[in-house]
């Protein structure tokens, strides 16, 4: 049992990094791509 507990808390907390990671990933590149867009909003279409 106490295996399992341990084995299941690490893909867990895997699961978090990886979490954290895509949340950390998706606002840099918002990010970005907010800066790239803010001289030339309208000449650009956001696809």
């Amino acid at each position: 049992m106490a295996n399992v507990g341990r084995s299941g808390s690490f893909g867990q907390l895997q699961n978090e990094k990886r979490h954290v990671r895509e949340i950390l990933a998706r606002a840099f590149f918002d990010d970005s791509l907010h800066r790239l867009e803010r001289p030339s909003r309208h000449s650009k279409t956001v696809s």
